[in-house]
């Protein structure tokens, strides 16, 4: 009881405290360039805006040629205003920031929103929403055009008169016209027309998407490859018998195309084919030398405080160089597993999309942001990008009950379908049963999963490379990759040989 009292009485004392403190509605200039000017009302003119002042919520903005405003609202997130840009403040307070764009452009860098929070820059024909990530807007009263171009994270656009909305991601540009459903976004191109992220950095981002998204080909893939691989951090390269018994000859290495970045490349050759598969981890800051220190965290942490250093995005990528799958997972954040009381942090994206052959199949967005999927943040889509009903699944184990061989099958409303077949085999092709890892000691069962590997078969009504057909004469992307390199790098923890000990009764 008396803990009790004291929860109420602190709670009585905390909200005393917000009520009674100034609630801040206005956004705090920091830097001016050339002429700027906020709407006097009281005075009936526009007057110069002054350095450091406060521009309060319902004021009028605009900037003329050369000239820009860039600001902080009391959520702490940023914004720029462009040359040539008229804008309205609507709101500006702890947990609501909301900017109309009259005409002109602006840039939003937004910070990791919290589940009551809400940031959306306004058109007159269009609301784009976020939770977290850096992007331009503009509107052109001539043309009645929006236009949105994403940096980094995702954003969700909306067009008013039809209410159709399309998430454009990093890297991505989507132009709106009044009254016409948006298309699907398109790559950015940077024009360099506002400051704030480099366009090298730009370039950078744009690079990476193109490489995942449109570099399949063979000889592209294997001629980027013989150049990473002379920098590569981690490499391995060995011949195997997959679970089909075709022969594979299998090379992987892991590179830091950045600071704050690592790829892992795994490439598989057939007598008949060639299939690789590519994923790029994006961290929250600068990696450490010794990588083992980031990946070994990297999806879960021990401990009572928040990782400093998390992973933030994957982008992925499997082909048989004409068809792929790519997968993009961004906005990630560390949640706790208790929040008055952590012990374990686990990785969760704000975003995430599953596309085959360049079409999103499926996907989500936490928009409440508390690390967990809902049915209502889910969609899955049909090939012209209508939204339909989730898919039917079928789940199997073939190779049964105890083989570490699993089936799933995924077909939607409009015929679609997709699969995947997952292994894990031995060099020599057997599928791994727990049998095999029963009754091992640490060093013995250590030894074994260095010699293991990993094989994913995906099929789908979508795929055309005629060329990567399997043995059941479906056509395939079909990649195998080791478990040492995963070990060594730390992505991979060895197995505890307590868990596949035979059972005692």
């Amino acid at each position: 009881m008396k803990i009790m009292k004291k929860t109420i009485a602190a709670f009585v004392l905390v909200a005393a405290a917000a009520v009674c403190a100034p609630l801040s509605a206005e956004v705090s200039v920091t830097r001016l360039k050339g002429d700027a000017s906020v709407w006097d009302a009281a005075g009936g003119r526009w007057r110069p805006i002054l350095k450091n002042e406060k521009i309060e919520a319902g004021s009028h903005v605009r900037t003329s040629r050369r000239s820009s405003v860039e600001g902080e609202t009391p959520q702490k997130h940023k914004i720029k205003i462009d040359e040539n840009t008229r804008v309205i403040i609507e709101e500006a307070d702890r947990t609501s920031s909301v900017i109309s764009i009259i005409s002109g452009r602006m840039r939003s860098w937004v910070k990791k929103l919290k589940p009551a929070d809400k940031y959306q820059v306004k058109t007159p024909i269009s609301v784009i929403s976020v939770r977290g990530t850096i992007y331009d807007v503009s509107y052109d009263e001539t043309g009645k055009t929006s236009k949105v171009d994403v940096l980094e994270g995702v954003v969700e656009a909306r067009e008013e008169t039809t209410g159709a909305e399309v998430l454009v991601r990093a890297g991505e540009s989507l132009t709106m016209r009044e009254g016409v459903a948006p298309s699907a976004p398109e790559p950015t191109r940077s024009d360099g027309a506002a400051s704030g992220i480099s366009d090298s950095a730009v370039a950078a981002r744009q690079a990476v998407r193109a490489e995942m998204f449109d570099e399949i080909s063979r000889d592209a893939v294997l001629s980027r490859a013989a150049q990473e691989m002379k920098a590569a951090e981690y490499q391995n390269g060995k011949a195997l018998v997959d679970a089909r018994g075709l022969r594979v000859r299998m090379e992987e290495y892991i590179v830091r195309p950045a600071d704050n970045q690592f790829k892992y490349v795994a490439l598989n050759t057939r007598d008949d084919r060639f299939d690789f598969g590519k994923i790029l981890f994006t961290f929250s800051g600068g990696l450490p030398s010794d990588l083992t220190l980031a990946t070994r965290t990297m999806f879960e942490s021990e401990g009572a405080e928040k990782p400093s250093l998390y992973l933030t995005g994957v982008d992925s990528v499997m082909s048989n160089t004409v068809d792929k799958v790519n997968e993009i997972a961004a906005g990630g954040d560390m949640y706790p597993d208790d929040a008055l009381n952590p012990s374990r942090w686990t990785m969760f994206p704000g975003s995430y999309d599953f596309y085959v052959n360049d079409i999103k199949r499926w996907g989500f967005a936490d928009a409440n942001a508390d690390g967990r999927i809902s049915a209502s943040e889910l969609s899955y889509y049909n090939s012209s990008g209508g939204k339909i009903s989730a898919p039917t699944a079928e789940l199997g184990m073939p190779s049964g009950g105890t083989a570490f061989h699993f089936y799933q099958k995924n077909v939607y409303a409009d015929g679609f379908w997709i699969a995947a077949s997952d292994y894990i085999i031995n060099d020599d092709g057997k599928i791994i049963t727990v049998a095999d890892m029963a009754e091992k000691t640490s060093s013995e069962l250590k030894d074994f999963a260095y010699k293991l590997n990993f094989q994913r078969e995906y099929t789908s009504s979508a795929f055309t490379n005629a060329s990567a057909k399997n043995s059941d004469g479906n056509i395939t992307i079909d990649l195998v990759f080791s478990s040492k390199l995963l070990i060594d790098s730390g992505m991979l923890s060895l197995p505890d040989p307590k868990r596949y000990s035979a059972p005692s009764y």
